[in-house]
Formats: C-alpha cells, sequence, structure tokens
C-alpha cells in the first residue's frame, strides 16, 4: 500500500505511469501530521536512513512496516504473511491516516486508488 500527493493520482489518471518522471514531493506539515498519527496506531519508530524513516507494528503476529520517504509512505508486511490479518490491517490503518485528502492510498496489487474521489 502506498500514500502519494492527489496530484500523482490525477497525472495517473491521465495515463502517467506511477514511476514516471520525477514525483511531486510531500509537504512537510502533511508528512509532520502524519507521523504523529502514526503513534495513535500504534506504530513505534524503528529508524531513519537516506531520507527513509520508518515505523513499526505488529498485527497478529506478523510485522507492518511504514516507511516515510519525500514523495510517497508505504505500508508493508512481509510476502509470508500476505493472508494474514495484518495485511488487512495495514490496508485500514492507510486509509485511515489519509482520510484527511492530504494522502492518496493506492494498491498496487489490485493496482487501484481506494478513496472515492
Amino acid at each position: 500500500m502506498y500514500l502519494y500527493h492527489p496530484t500523482i493520482r490525477q497525472t495517473h489518471a491521465d495515463g502517467d505511469a506511477l514511476d514516471d518522471g520525477e514525483k511531486i514531493g510531500l509537504p512537510t506539515s502533511i508528512v509532520d501530521a502524519f507521523i504523529a498519527r502514526l503513534s495513535s496506531f500504534g506504530y513505534a519508530p524503528e529508524g531513519a536512513s537516506s531520507g527513509r524513516r520508518s515505523f513499526v507494528k505488529l498485527a497478529g503476529g506478523s510485522t507492518i512496516t511504514v516507511a516515510v520517504h519525500s514523495s510517497e509512505i508505504s505500508f508493508t508486511v512481509p510476502t509470508s504473511d500476505s493472508g494474514s490479518d495484518a495485511v488487512f490491517e495495514a490496508l485500514q490503518d492507510a486509509c485511515e491516516l489519509s482520510d484527511g485528502g492530504d494522502l492518496e492510498p493506492y494498491d498496487p496489487q489490485t493496482e487501484e486508488w481506494l478513496n472515492a474521489v
């Protein structure tokens, strides 16, 4: 699951691939607000490296990892746990954390944007 700036959703709808060209960066205020909300969903900081900040949460015996980059935020669950409750929880958390309209959730497995426009 990925969260992008709303402009990325529009350019994707216009036919651009998600990885075409330079991605639009997420405003610092949006990233800071997102990170502040992560703890209320049970995520704890894991570390930072080369422009990436990581947060983790245990769900149903699996680990959900949130990686915050300058142009996207990703939620991942190990592929061995693809059928677990952690996948559902990661999708739910991503949608709830993006409900303010500043971030658009995209599921690469289904290739669909999850919030209604």
